[in-house]
């Protein structure tokens, strides 16, 4: 079976269900979704649907800031002499971390670095960009994407 090249909203729903659990490229490499490129297109030629995409990467951010909270407290595996082990530790502060960057990128007003305004001046001024400009930076990075790839 191949996978489906044109868009319909069915295919775009389920799309956007499963961003809220699972990356791109995960959702992409499941049985009878299409290719990564071509909901790359989709996103450039329907707004609507980029938007669904932007909000469901921002509630999976949501859902990885309080999954922190859970490794956190998971009680660390010991060893045979009851020593915790320190693999394990390093795995969960490395799983904690992915989760909070992951956040911070996705959605920096409610997880990012807050960052003080007018006091320091080694800080970059701070340049509030409207969703029109977030959008065409997106589309332009899109397209440049898409036109480095082959057909």
């Amino acid at each position: 079976m191949g996978r489906p090249s044109s868009y319909s909203e069915e295919i775009a729903d389920k799309i956007v269900d499963r961003l809220m659990e699972a990356s791109i490229r995960k959702v992409c490499e499941e049985e009878g979704m299409p290719d990564r490129n071509t909901v790359n297109r989709w996103m450039l030629i329907h707004p609507e649907f980029a938007a669904k995409c932007a909000r469901a990467r921002e509630i999976r951010a949501a859902a990885y800031v309080e999954e922190t909270i859970e490794i956190a407290d998971q009680p660390a595996p010991t060893n045979a002499f009851g020593s915790v082990d320190g693999g394990a530790v390093q795995d969960k502060k490395v799983k904690i971390a992915a989760r909070q960057w992951y956040a911070e990128k996705i959605d920096p007003r409610r997880f990012g670095q807050k960052v003080a305004i007018g006091g320091a001046e080694d800080l970059p001024p701070l340049k509030n960009l409207t969703d029109d400009d977030l959008e065409a930076r997106i589309r332009a990075k899109l397209e440049a994407m898409n036109a480095s790839k082959p057909e």
